[in-house]
């Protein structure tokens, strides 16, 4: 489940499935680096999202509000629908940990026009 909105950030899908609970629903797990001074633009999920934060600042951003700096240690949650993105700031990379439980056949991701 790599998402279309995170253009040039290395992710690494650790496990993608259908689930026996929702069957119309997938899940994954996915490893995110993000290099320094790298961002995705403003999207949504047709789903819902956790990170947790293993390495380095990420600052994240619901549309509208202030950013929150997500430090190594820190975690959140992005209900469904939800209009976020995610930067890095700073001069070192950030590494975290993302899952989401997204509507099978749709995309992971949709990138809103800023």
């Amino acid at each position: 489940m790599v998402a279309d909105a995170a253009a040039g950030i290395p992710k690494q899908a650790l496990f993608h499935d259908a689930t026996g609970e929702w069957p119309d629903a997938r899940v994954g797990l996915q490893s995110v680096t993000m290099p320094p001074g790298s961002a995705n633009q403003f999207h949504r999920h047709p789903g819902e999202q956790w990170t947790a934060v293993q390495e380095g600042e990420v600052t994240f951003t619901i549309k509208g509000q202030p950013p929150q700096m997500l430090k190594a240690g820190d975690s959140n949650y992005v209900p469904r629908g939800t209009i976020h993105r995610q930067q890095n700031l700073s001069d070192k990379p950030a590494r975290y940990i993302e899952m989401m439980i997204l509507d099978k056949g749709r995309p992971a991701s949709e990138a809103m026009v800023e």
